[in-house]
This record gives structure tokens, C-alpha cells and sequence, in this order.
């Protein structure tokens, strides 16, 4: 086997986000040329997704991985695509069942038409650490059972659209306290404790095409190391204990966790060190490798340890051979037209139908995912009086789309709401609105509020009639003690729920 079949084991990142589509077919063209078993996507608009896809398979000639982060929906990537709200708000949904599947099918049948045929998720830590900076609203919830069953629903429901999913982050990322994106993560947990951690991949272990290892070490599982390098966990215990037969693949090679340190060992340009991290997840049980910063020095590696391990060249083939055997069937081209296509109700299979793609449709889905609290706004509220708005924004991300607040300002604008800045001098509002954004970012590297949030949010809290809208988990509404509504992230669908279930509510 040649270095070129070598490549077949990664998955180099296009960033659609952060380059022109000229830029972006060179660098696809130059990764094609070496043989990379797919790629992953990132950022793009729909229309122009699709199109880009159909390129890459033409000219590949043979089958790809094309995959992409769509915890919630494909709109998490792609514009022009459907937003959807976070697995935990869908576990709070009025009738979960119901709207995982929604969830489901819809991501899988926008994935398919984008010529998307592999979705990274569904996300099956548990949401049982409350300072984890990273998992949070991603997870379905902090019961092992209730995980496994709706991590299920999601699963079946996104491979009946005949697109592969990817349950992550193997054998649990709910426990850290420390983001991998950052750091190596260690979870302090014996085997007991983390056998709640397993169950929900227990449970989809016979279904999942893939796993995702995470960059965490679990010393109570017998490795000091990431469980990506780690042949106790991707091996003894993913392959030999639980039985898992599909791909076992890696978390972002990017990230600082896959390379053992907070430092990031190997990090350099050299990829020398990253090369030496690629060949040890091989050796432990992985079978595709994603998201390498150096991707030349990488198979380079790969290559000159199996020129002299055949053991380790066998186990490079067998991984291969089975990626390769699973791409060709989520193989599929997208259709003509793309996206645009979905919006067509003659086109839509029964499935996506279900899924239906109208704004009206998914603001149900979004509506019935609300968390209020028992004293939550109600008839008291009236849109005719003088309404302050205060919006507290927890360390925006730079270049994160439009200002947080704008959609939910404008519905309620729309439904003749009289809304104020906060200061405005001669107003005394007698109602007042906090929207409090926070959501999990991999570069927050915390759970909770920054201490200059919380001081704004006490000192918001004087007028007669105040209230938290939180865009964030849960936990923040219950912790600030204050009447209000949970709407568990900060997408626009969510601020326009929001919107309409207080106006709804008022007189």
C-alpha cells in the first residue's frame, strides 16, 4: 500500500467560514491528490454547500466522508439551513419523543440534500457536572437511561434520511471540569462511577456507524493518557467489552487535549510531534483521525511506521478497508439545487414532510421546548406599558452573526410592544426584561456567568415586574432565583420562541 492509501485514515477540515471557495477547491484539490477518506465541513451557505459537495465527489471519483458538527441542525453550519434548539432544550420539550425525531430527520434530510453524509453527533455525555465549560445544553440530560433513549430516537431517526451519525465523546465527556479544546481533561471517576457515563453508548453500540473518542484521560479506566491514544478504552473496552463493531474515530487533532498537555505537546508546524500522537490512536483502536493541523506530516508518519511495523500496516488496512466499505453506503450525491429543494413541499420525502421546513414549524418545535419557572411572567405583563429591555451578553464570540437580541426584539416590536433602552432619561419603566445569553463555547473555558453579569443582573432586579430570559441552561435561571423563562441557547429560532410565548402570555 502506497503512502497516497495511507491518507485514507484522515479527514482534514474545509473551512468555508474562513476562505473563498477558490481557496478552499485548492486546498480540497491538494488533500484529493494525497487520497484523504473525506473531509469535514465547516460554514458555507446552503446552495453553495451543496454545490461544493457535488465538486468534491466528481472529483474524488470514489466515495467520501463528508462530515459535519450538526448537533442542532444543519443550520448550525450552514446558513440558509434550519437552526434547531440543543438537545437538552429538546429533552425538556413538552413531548420529547416526538421532537428529538423531528430533530432527527429534519438534520438528516438537510444533511443528505447538502450532500452532508455524515453527521457528528448525537452528543451522549451526560449533562452531570454543572462547572463543565463545554458540554452543558449539548447533552440530552443528566440521566443515563433518558440519554441513551433519546440519543437513540436522534440516531435512528437522522439514518433513516440514509446519512451516518457519530454518538460522542467516548466514554464520556460530562464529568470534566476542563475543556479538551484547551487542555487535557481528567476525570476523577473509579469504573463505578463511570459505568453511568457508558450506559447511553452501551445502548447504541449495535446501531452507531461511529464513535468519537474523546481527549480526556480516565486513570479509573486504566489510562493516564486521552482515551484517543488509550488501547484500554478504544479498544478493551469500546471494541472487546461493549462490542462496538463500526468506526472508532478521533476528536479534532486540533485540539490541545489530543496532544496531552495543556501546552499542546507537538503542536508546532513540524507536526512532528502530532505525527507521533496520529500513529499512537491508530495503534489504540482508532480508525479515522480527524481534523489534523498538519496533514502532509501526519501521513508522512503513518506511512514511515508502517514501512516498518507490518502489524501496525495491517491494522492501518483493516481500518481503511472498513471506512472505506462504510462511506459507499452514505454515499449520495446531492440533488440538483440543493437546499433550495427542501423548500419545495412536492420534493420533501414523508420523512422530511414531518420535519417540515416552514419558520411556523420549527417556532412550534422551539415554543415547546420553553422552560419557565413557576413564577414566570403572565397576565401582569402588559405590551402597552413602558417595557426596559436590558440585554447582558456573557463574553460574546467575536464574529458570532447578528447582535444577541436582535430576533427577539424585533418579534416583539412587531406585536406592538413598547420597549425601552435601559437609562433613557424621564422613563420609569414599571416592567423589565433581562435577556442573559450564555451558552457553551469552547473558548469560555467555564459554566457559569462572569461575576460582571451577575452584578448587572442584581442591579437590574429593582423594578416591580423584572424577569430573566435566559438563552443558557437551566441551572443559570434557577441559581439567579428571579422569575423568568429558559430558553437553552441563543439562536435566533429560540429568541423568536421566546418572543412569542411572552407575548402570548401578556394582556
Amino acid at each position: 500500500m502506497t503512502e497516497e492509501r495511507w491518507a485514507r485514515l484522515f479527514l482534514p477540515a474545509l473551512r468555508l467560514d474562513r476562505q473563498t471557495l477558490h481557496q478552499i477547491r485548492q486546498s480540497a484539490d491538494l488533500a484529493l491528490d494525497i487520497g484523504v477518506g473525506g473531509f469535514i465541513v465547516f460554514g458555507g451557505e446552503a446552495a453553495e454547500v451543496a454545490e461544493f459537495t457535488r465538486y468534491l465527489r466528481v472529483a474524488a471519483g470514489r466515495p467520501l466522508w463528508l462530515a459535519a458538527d450538526l448537533e442542532r441542525g444543519a443550520g448550525q453550519q450552514f446558513s440558509g439551513a434550519s437552526r434547531l434548539p440543543p438537545p437538552r432544550a429538546l429533552a425538556a420539550h413538552v413531548d420529547p419523543v416526538a421532537a428529538v425525531q423531528q430533530a432527527g430527520r429534519l438534520t438528516g434530510a438537510e444533511a443528505r440534500r447538502l450532500g452532508i453524509n455524515w453527521v457528528l453527533g448525537p452528543v451522549l455525555d451526560l449533562d452531570n457536572e454543572r462547572r463543565n465549560p463545554i458540554v452543558g445544553t449539548r447533552s440530552f440530560g443528566p440521566e443515563p437511561a433518558r440519554v441513551a433513549e433519546l440519543g437513540g430516537l436522534w440516531t435512528e431517526a437522522c439514518m433513516e434520511e440514509r446519512v451516518a451519525t457519530c454518538a460522542k465523546h467516548f466514554p464520556g465527556h460530562g464529568r470534566t471540569v476542563a475543556d479538551s479544546h484547551m487542555e487535557l481533561p481528567v476525570v476523577d471517576a473509579d469504573r463505578h462511577q463511570l459505568e453511568r457515563d457508558l450506559e447511553p453508548f452501551r445502548a447504541v453500540a449495535a446501531t452507531v456507524p461511529a464513535v468519537m473518542l474523546a481527549h480526556v484521560a480516565y486513570p479509573g479506566l486504566g489510562s493516564q493518557d486521552a482515551a484517543t491514544v488509550s488501547p484500554e478504552i478504544a479498544t478493551r473496552l469500546l471494541r472487546e467489552e461493549i462490542g462496538f463493531a463500526g468506526l472508532a474515530v478521533t476528536d479534532a487533532l486540533i485540539m490541545s487535549g489530543f496532544h496531552g498537555d495543556a501546552e499542546g505537546e507537538g503542536q508546532g508546524t513540524g507536526g512532528s510531534g502530532e505525527g507521533a500522537r496520529c500513529v499512537a490512536a491508530v495503534r489504540a483502536g482508532c480508525d479515522l483521525l480527524l481534523y489534523p493541523r498538519d496533514l502532509d506530516a501526519c501521513v508522512r508518519s503513518v506511512a514511515e511506521e508502517a514501512a516498518v511495523d507490518e502489524r501496525f500496516a495491517n491494522r492501518c488496512r483493516e481500518a481503511i478497508a472498513q471506512s472505506e466499505s462504510l462511506a459507499a453506503r452514505f454515499d449520495s450525491a446531492p440533488e440538483e439545487g440543493g437546499v433550495a429543494r427542501l423548500r419545495s413541499a412536492g420534493e420533501l420525502t414523508e420523512a422530511a414532510k414531518l420535519g417540515e421546513q416552514s419558520a411556523g414549524r420549527r417556532l412550534d418545535l422551539a415554543i415547546g421546548c420553553l422552560s419557565p419557572s413557576p413564577d414566570a411572567p403572565g397576565r401582569e405583563w402588559s405590551r402597552a406599558e413602558p417595557t426596559e429591555l436590558q440585554i447582558i451578553v456573557d463574553d460574546p464570540a467575536p464574529g458570532s452573526g447578528d447582535p444577541f437580541g436582535q430576533a427577539f426584539t424585533a418579534t416583539l416590536r412587531e406585536r406592538g410592544w413598547q420597549l425601552m433602552e435601559p437609562g433613557r432619561a424621564g422613563n420609569r419603566p414599571t416592567q423589565r426584561l433581562l435577556l442573559i445569553q450564555s451558552t457553551p463555547r469552547g473558548w469560555k473555558g467555564r459554566a457559569t456567568l462572569t461575576d460582571d453579569a451577575l452584578a448587572r443582573v442584581r442591579d437590574a432586579c429593582g423594578t416591580p415586574r423584572s424577569a430573566a430570559l435566559v438563552f443558557g441552561h437551566r441551572r443559570i435561571l434557577d441559581d439567579l432565583g428571579i422569575p423568568g423563562l429558559c430558553a437553552w441557547s441563543d439562536e435566533p429560532l429560540m429568541q423568536r420562541a421566546a418572543a412569542h410565548w411572552l407575548d402570548a402570555r401578556a394582556s
